[in-house]
């Protein structure tokens, strides 16, 4: 049976598969190849509307150091995919770089959906868990804007996640884990 996919399809389906992988102790390898592969396809669309992606963002954020940052961010995402210049190179990869490409690849996915408000599409259920996640368990990066994520998202936030902070990572872990299936659950019900 053939399935008829678009790019924004393709790269929402890579970027849930690499938020449950995370979220149930899977691949780290595999986690970064999935979301960095959808945060491509996610900035590629962004430009294609004459817009700016995050990591563009990013990467403008280092004045003069454009090249060397843009070097740094895809870092990992080439030495995953590439063997023809480095055959016999090593990488030390922290794990917790896929939750800052985790977040980049969601804030432009939402971007894209800001974009075609009459596509009526919200953040999937692992997009929209992960967000508030990572925020819960970073929340100084939210406060940096919180007009942007409003009130409610960080209420329900801190609802969904209280006292994350204080647990060990594979904890934290799967309270994603269960985050996702309790609202999946939730949506059956109706």
């Amino acid at each position: 049976m053939k399935t008829k996919l678009d790019k924004e399809e393709v790269a929402s389906r890579q970027l849930d598969t690499a938020i449950e992988l995370m979220f149930g102790g899977g691949d780290i390898v595999s986690v970064h190849t999935l979301t960095s592969a959808s945060s491509t396809i996610f900035s590629d669309l962004l430009h294609a509307k004459g817009e700016k992606a995050w990591r563009d963002e990013i990467v403008e954020c280092f004045p003069g150091n454009e090249r060397q940052v843009s070097r740094v961010l895809r870092e990992a995402q080439n030495f995953f995919k590439h063997a023809e210049r480095d055959p016999d190179a090593v990488l030390e990869f922290d794990e917790v770089t896929n939750d800052e490409t985790i977040i980049v690849a969601t804030l432009e996915y939402g971007q894209l959906l800001q974009l075609n408000k009459n596509d009526r599409k919200k953040l999937t259920t692992p997009m929209s868990v992960f967000q508030m996640w990572y925020f819960t368990k970073s929340p100084e990066l939210l406060m940096m804007s919180p007009e942007k994520m409003g009130k409610y998202f960080v209420d329900q936030a801190q609802k969904l996640f209280p006292d994350l902070k204080k647990y060990p990572r594979f904890h934290q872990l799967d309270l994603g884990a269960n985050a996702i299936k309790e609202r999946r659950a939730k949506k059956k019900r109706g």
